[in-house]
């Protein structure tokens, strides 16, 4: 197998390569969510892999209707981001979101 410098040096770089080299990894700052933000992310993602609004995937999901599915694609991964929707009907203090 050849490397070039590029490949070496990439590798050298990656932050696992850090962390067993002894070195600490460099935390980049987040970016708070605001309700709003939060809000519009949810939207857009629900209409994107459901084609539904987020406030109709909500529905759905308090009234149980994706029980037994909650692991098919699109579904999990709005429940994922539910604590979006959760932050934003409580004023952005339950649990802050950074990107």
């Amino acid at each position: 197998m050849v490397r070039t410098e590029r490949g070496v040096k990439a590798a050298r770089e990656h932050p696992a390569a850090r962390v067993a080299a002894g070195q600490r990894e460099t935390i980049l700052p987040g970016h708070h969510v605001s309700p709003a933000e939060g809000r519009a992310i949810f939207d857009r993602q629900a209409r994107r892999y459901l084609g539904i609004s987020g406030d109709e995937f909500v529905r759905r999901w308090e009234a149980g209707e994706y029980a037994g599915t909650a692991d098919s694609p699109g579904v999990m991964d709005l429940a994922l981001l539910l604590p979006l929707v959760d932050a934003a009907a409580n004023g952005g203090q339950n649990g802050t979101v950074e990107r």
